[in-house]
């Protein structure tokens, strides 16, 4: 019988190379099953950690934006705030600001400064996300009717509880 010791070669050599195949199939019936099944705890192990992970991230980030972005309303494809403008918010990381959210309502901002990581400008027409040296533009056009406030956030944020009942 196989020991634990040989499972994670194994399972190297069944991602690796396709001989492996022709060496479980000589084995017996039960400790391919059992192979199997430890293959897909840990799999699903992994999986778990990660959406825990995910979830965590996503919820501090829908945090951070309540407590620190202004109302903009969407109104017939067309973003409003009621902030001097532009108006620059940074996420800072240590001494550096990693991450920026403008909103300029008024044209006069063409993208997030190149100095930040990554950000989002709310223009007048249109909402554009950089990461790195990405930049993804979302026309507002489709949106008849939005308000992205505290509300807005607090929908978002998952509580730990769930998230130990998603995973």
């Amino acid at each position: 019988m196989r020991q634990f010791s040989h499972f994670l070669s194994d399972l190297w050599r069944s991602a690796s190379d396709l001989r492996f195949y022709q060496e479980v199939a000589a084995l017996p019936f039960g400790v391919v099953c059992r192979h199997f099944l430890m293959v897909a705890v840990i799999f699903g192990t992994i999986l778990a950690v990660l959406v825990a992970v995910l979830l965590v991230f996503m919820s501090n980030l829908w945090l951070w934006c309540r407590d620190n972005l202004p109302r903009v309303t969407i109104k017939d494809g067309e973003a409003h705030a009621e902030v001097t403008q532009p108006y620059l918010i940074e996420r800072k990381m240590g001494d550096k600001a990693n991450f920026a959210v403008v909103i300029d309502t008024t044209g006069k901002t063409e993208g997030v400064d190149p100095r930040y990581n990554g950000g989002v400008l709310i223009a007048r027409m249109a909402v554009t996300f950089k990461l790195g040296d990405m930049s993804i533009k979302r026309d507002l056009a489709e949106v008849k009717n939005l308000s992205i406030d505290k509300n807005y956030f607090n929908g978002l944020i998952v509580g730990y509880w769930r998230i130990a009942i998603y995973v």
